[in-house]
């Protein structure tokens, strides 16, 4: 805040240069101009003709050439501030007075110098207190219902926009599918074909005929060396029952090349041509390999026979995978993942594009299960723990199907 006092006018200053004003009062985001009246040249100029406000310096006298002394607050011009975006969890760009899926909110903005230079920002969250921040500001772990955020920029002065930029939304609690989803699973089955996990597969899948159920067989950590009569007859009386039957890939990550994996590929089609298709393990979930998984899921597809895939990356992913395969196993570690874990930006897709696979959980949570269903498409849980965690079938496998179906 400045003040300015008004000094005295000379008739010269009046008669030669009236149209120049005497100060320039600041009021808010008005200028104004406060020009001289004299008595030797009569009125003040018609450029201001009819101008009068409460807080300016009065017109001088008509009897007297001084012009009366004035102080007064004055504010400098404030900064003007806008919120120049903002972007959801899900990664959707929103609109202020629209609605969210996800609890998180990541908010861009900037600002117009007034008198001053720009210092900082200060920002406020549901009408709470101003706080430093920078631009961009994310606020998150926001429970459903509407939000509103605010935005103002401060000078060298110490001045604030008066009118920070507002911008609210609603967030939308995530209404699970119906409770009568079926689900899948996809069983890591990397037990020999005479081992009775086989037969028990078999066995669930016969009282369970609508649930889907995926088993990926493991020769050798890929298609080994040469065909075996026994994974051979063992596919084919998977297949027979309704189960689907893909084999196990690994990719490095995306470093492996892209001639190695179809030789794996082309290898399963010539041994086990009753496959359904492959999976991929090791998946990258970075930016940059989407075109590698896009191109050895369409290579598997150009075989007869093969129209599945699924990848593995162990642990979430980004949302330009999804479509690279079919379906995408974004956890497989030790202990259950929380239910918020797997709903988020995930629950954007088709059910069928997730997939779980936890190790190291030594009772079946059935609510768990019932509840998980509702945001990813298959579920294999199993008590088994490392170092190989899926050279068993789970103990509860028959209870595990019995709750997705």
């Amino acid at each position: 805040m400045t003040t300015i006092t008004f000094d005295e006018l000379t008739p010269a200053r009046c008669c030669i240069a009236p149209e120049i004003p005497t100060a320039i009062y600041k009021f808010g985001l008005t200028a104004i101009p406060v020009w001289p009246t004299c008595s030797l040249c009569g009125r003040h100029p018609a450029s201001d003709t009819g101008f009068e406000h409460a807080n300016a310096a009065p017109s001088k006298p008509a009897s007297s050439s001084t012009m009366p002394q004035f102080s007064g607050p004055f504010n400098p011009l404030p900064p003007d501030t806008t919120v120049t975006s903002a972007v959801d969890g899900n990664g959707a760009t929103l609109q202020s007075g629209g609605t969210s899926s996800s609890n998180s909110v990541t908010f861009t903005f900037t600002a117009t110098a007034g008198t001053n230079p720009i210092a900082g920002f200060q920002c406020s969250l549901d009408n709470g207190a101003f706080s430093s921040c920078t631009s961009p500001t994310i606020v998150n772990n926001l429970a459903a219902g509407t939000h509103n955020f605010q935005v103002r920029a401060v000078d060298t002065s110490g001045t604030s926009d008066l009118t920070p930029a507002s911008f609210s939304w609603t967030i939308v609690a995530s209404s699970p599918p119906p409770s009568t989803v079926i689900g899948g699973t996809i069983v890591p089955l990397y037990t020999y074909p005479t081992d009775s996990s086989w037969n028990t597969i078999i066995s669930v899948k016969d009282a369970h005929p609508n649930v889907p159920i995926v088993a990926i067989i493991n020769p050798n950590s890929g298609p080994g060396s040469s065909r075996d009569i026994n994974f051979a007859n063992g596919i084919n009386t998977l297949r027979t029952h309704g189960i689907i039957v893909i084999g196990y890939v690994y990719t490095s990550y995306a470093g492996r090349s892209i001639a190695n994996v179809e030789n794996d590929i082309n290898a399963y089609h010539s041994w086990y041509p009753n496959l359904n298709g492959i999976m991929f393990d090791e998946m990258s979930n970075v930016a940059g390999h989407e075109s590698y998984y896009s191109t050895v899921s369409q290579y598997v597809k150009s075989l007869v026979g093969f129209t599945y895939t699924v990848g593995n990356p162990g642990t979430d992913t980004i949302p330009s995978y999804v479509g690279t395969v079919d379906t995408i196993t974004i956890y497989e570690n030790s202990g259950l993942p929380s239910l918020s874990y797997l709903d988020g930006w995930h629950s954007n897709y088709p059910r069928s594009n997730w997939a779980i696979v936890p190790y190291n959980v030594p009772s079946l949570d059935q609510s768990f299960v019932t509840q998980a269903k509702n945001y990813v498409g298959y579920i294999y849980i199993t008590s088994d723990n490392l170092p190989n965690p899926w050279d068993t079938l789970t103990a509860y496998f028959t209870t595990l199907v019995s709750d997705v179906d």
